[in-house]
């Protein structure tokens, strides 16, 4: 993580520097679109520029505060700031870029409207796919099934579970291959050290852990938390057995 946020922060500095007036014509979004006409009554000097301070200073402050919160050991706020810090910031961005290309200039209105339109969107939806993610999975268990509620969660019927018992320890995660994976959480699937395929359903990563043996499938790994003894003893009761 700590990588990333640094390469979030040196790409946002030099992102922008790339873009000059030669260059503008072939690949600043928006601005190569236009007619020659239309770009004629673009202040393209002001606009890059204000491009440039802005991507500095965004990217700047969140990479900034992103570094305290992981050395704070807040890692997924220092996610969530590189991430959405200049999400939020293109909201100003964007409008604010309409001065440089004119109040006549139709065209570009109507691609201001569609950009912060689909910026919403993005905003929008990454969180409730966040909210949906930091919600704790529960285990609904019956007789002749186990349910894991949530995200990346999954039903088991009796005759697919070879075996099940509770751990302390879980594989040496390498690789997340399909997943939603925080400091605290590991939800989906994922890679061991051994290079099997395991199923997560963490919403913590302390143990103990209900480990649940499928014949073709990978193993589920269930966090168990403070509610390990209950949860083991609905098992029981349920007629579903434990390995010692």
């Amino acid at each position: 993580m700590l990588y990333f946020i640094l390469g979030f922060g040196l790409f946002m500095t030099l992102f922008p520097r790339i873009l000059t007036e030669e260059n503008a014509p072939q690949l600043l979004s928006g601005f190569n679109t236009l007619s020659k006409d239309e770009q004629a009554q673009v202040d393209l000097r002001g606009l890059l520029k204000a491009m440039r301070d802005f991507h500095l200073k965004v990217g700047g402050i969140s990479t900034l505060v992103a570094l305290v919160f992981y050395f704070l050991n807040w890692k997924d706020a220092g996610m969530l700031t590189v991430t959405f810090g200049p999400i939020v910031g293109y909201f100003y961005l964007i409008p604010r870029m309409q001065n440089f290309y004119g109040t006549q200039n139709k065209s570009y209105q109507n691609q201001v409207k569609v950009g912060v339109s689909i910026l919403a969107a993005v905003v929008i939806a990454v969180g409730i796919l966040l909210g949906y993610g930091y919600q704790d999975n529960t285990l609904k268990i019956t007789p002749d099934q186990l349910e894991f509620t949530g995200i990346y969660g999954l039903r088991l019927s009796k005759n697919q579970v070879v075996g099940m018992r509770q751990v302390d320890q879980l594989p040496e995660i390498t690789r997340r291959l399909n997943g939603f994976a925080t400091q605290h959480m590991l939800k989906g699937k994922f890679r061991d050290a051994s290079g099997k395929k395991v199923h997560l359903i963490l919403n913590n990563r302390k143990g103990p852990y209900l480990e649940i043996q499928r014949a073709k499938k990978p193993r589920v790994y269930f966090s168990l938390g403070e509610n390990a003894r209950s949860v083991l003893q609905t098992l029981q009761s349920s007629g579903w057995s434990l390995a010692d």
